[in-house]
């Protein structure tokens, strides 16, 4: 697992995600209570589509679309209202190969890995997975 975990909470801005993602060269940030238990995660596509989801007006569909109200009209300000939850954690002394299918099944890309008291103490993306069966493997 990736260790410090870079995290943010419910009631931040989306800029601030996205500075932070930015700032730090990542792609997920798990998103903590008070606590530091893990209610849910957003990442940067969730901030990409956000942005940039609605699609341009062009030809007469595309026109009339955008006179209809977008899904995303009213776009969240907050990462709480934008992240997705809840989400699937795992405990820290769990072997890997119990995550293979975390992944595999459906389709995460990141896994925040919690304590015996459920308080986020690291991350673990599909590319981290695939190092360790990959060092694992390798004679």
């Amino acid at each position: 697992m990736s260790t410090p975990v870079h995290f943010i909470r419910d009631n931040a801005s989306l800029s601030e995600g996205w500075t932070m993602m930015s700032s730090h060269s990542i792609k997920a940030l798990p998103v903590v209570d008070e606590q530091q238990a893990v209610v849910g995660i957003v990442t940067a596509t969730d901030l990409m589509q956000q942005q940039f989801g609605q699609e341009p007006a062009e030809g007469f569909g595309k026109k009339l679309r955008a006179l209809i109200p977008w899904k995303g009209a009213r776009k969240a300000q907050t990462i709480g209202a934008l992240m997705s939850a809840p989400v699937q954690v795992a405990r820290m002394d769990q072997q890997v190969m119990d995550l293979v299918p975390m992944f595999s099944e459906r389709g995460r890309r990141h896994i925040p890995i919690v304590n015996h008291e459920h308080r986020l103490v690291g991350i673990i993306s599909q590319t981290d997975m695939l190092r360790t069966l990959a060092h694992a493997l390798t004679p």
